[in-house]
Parts: C-alpha cells; structure tokens; sequence
C-alpha cells in the first residue's frame, strides 16, 4: 500500500507540474475565447432587432436560447480543461520542451522579443492553422466521420461566438487545437508572441461563429448554413481546391442547369 501511494503521489506531482507550464496558454486561451463570446453576447442582447438583421449574416437566426448558450459554454470549456492538456501536454514533454528550453532558457524577457522574427513566425502560424484546419474540416465532412464526429458542431447552423469550440473533443483537438499549438510548436516563437497567438486565434474564431459581419462572420457563417462550402479559416486552401463560397456556389448552379437541360431533353 505504502508503494501504491508513492507512485501516485509521484504520479500526481508529475501531472500538476506538467499543467502548471500550461497555465499561460490555458489564460490566454480563456481571454481570447471569453472577451469574444461576451462582447457578442452584449451585442445580441442590447442591439434593436432591426439592426441584428442587418449586421448579422442570417439575421436574427444566430441567436441562442439560454439553455443553447450554456450547453455550447460548457462543452467548450471541457475541451479547453480536460481534453486540450490531453494533447499539449505530450507534444511539450516529447516534441517542443527540450528545443525551447536550448533557445530561451527558464526565463525570457521583452528584450529577447524580435519583432521581424516573430512576425515571420506569426505568418507561418498562420498557414499552419489553416492547413491543419482544412484538411481536418475536409475529412470529418465524410459521411461516416461526420455522423459520429462534427455533426454536433454542426448542431447550429446559424452559430454565436460562444460556440466556436462546441465540437466532439476528437475534432476539438485533432481539427481545432493541433492547427493552432502546432505553429508554435514548430517555429518554436517567443512564449509572448505564442500566447498572444492562442489568444488571437480564439479570439477571431469566436468572431467567425459570432455571425456578425463586421467581425468576420461571412465565411464560416455561410459554411454553417450551406454546408459543403468554406472549409478553411485563411481561404488559401478553400481557393485551390474551389470550396470557396462563390466557386461553391457557380458549381451548384451549373448543375442545377444541366439538371433543367437533362429533363428538357
């Protein structure tokens, strides 16, 4: 008994310690998702319904009952406390730690803050998240996969900002999360310049799902109502392979015509 308490009490230590060194990115993550969700929650409240419709892009279909507000708040904070340390805890201890440690050291300071360097790491961040977002997002669109994976993502079609992580955790942190800690896992950026990132990036995903147009909503907006449309997060992706929205659109067109021409003949 003596031997089973002395591993878990090791074992316990290990843990709190490896979650304390995600104390920083789980706060940033927190004010990033927070400040959105209840700034649109604000606005959904105070605004004229008149206005709604014309600053949202479904009007006043992206509004959220109570009950949807604190179902999708709940789900995404469990994925951010349980689910996300599943992931970047072990991708710091095998894949990040050791090269972080050779380049900073055990403390950093602002004067080792390069602004040219971490503006090329913030563009490569950049094409990672949307590399890594699209080809997930593609994948889970598969009947199979969507059925018992995104489908409850897609459970609003018109979504507010505070759902921007209400998704199964599979997709959470395979499709959401890894295209977002891998850049700087990658470019290995100064620990400032990654937390402003992690916060940048729930930040501006709560404004894709906030439906607001003026906050980026269009793109992921029209995604959520059509479906098979806008996939990505920069529109790199979605432009090569013409799931864009106005290619999406010119396709579904072309075979509504060559449906018409079929019955006419």
């Amino acid at each position: 008994l003596f031997v089973t308490h002395s591993l878990i009490h090791k074992l316990t230590q290990v843990i709190i310690h490896r979650l304390n060194k995600l104390l920083p990115l789980q706060a940033s993550s927190l004010v990033g998702y927070w400040s959105i969700a209840l700034m649109c929650l604000g606005l959904d409240m105070m605004l004229p319904e008149e206005m709604i419709k014309m600053l949202k892009v479904q009007g006043q279909k992206n509004l959220f009952t109570t009950k949807e507000w604190f179902e999708a708040a709940g789900l995404s904070m469990l994925n951010l406390f349980v689910f996300a340390p599943m992931f970047v805890v072990p991708l710091w201890q095998y894949a990040w730690k050791d090269r972080y440690f050779e380049k900073w050291g055990n403390t950093t300071t602002i004067s080792d803050f390069d602004l040219k360097t971490e503006l090329f790491n913030m563009a490569i961040h950049a094409v990672v998240v949307d590399t890594v977002f699209y080809f997930t997002h593609r994948l889970i669109h598969y009947p199979y996969l969507y059925k018992r994976i995104h489908k409850i993502h897609h459970r609003f079609k018109a979504p507010v900002s505070v759902a921007s992580m209400y998704a199964h955790p599979i997709e959470f942190v395979f499709g959401n999360l890894a295209g977002v800690i891998l850049g700087p896992a990658i470019t290995n950026c100064h620990p400032m310049t990654t937390a402003f990132w992690i916060c940048l990036a729930l930040f501006t995903t709560g404004g894709s799902h906030s439906g607001y147009k003026f906050l980026g909503a269009k793109s992921h907006d029209h995604h959520h109502q059509y479906f098979d449309c806008n996939f990505g997060v920069g529109g790199v992706w979605d432009s090569v392979f013409s799931t864009d929205y106005e290619s999406w659109k010119a396709a579904r067109e072309k075979r509504r015509l060559m449906k018409q021409k079929k019955k006419k003949a």
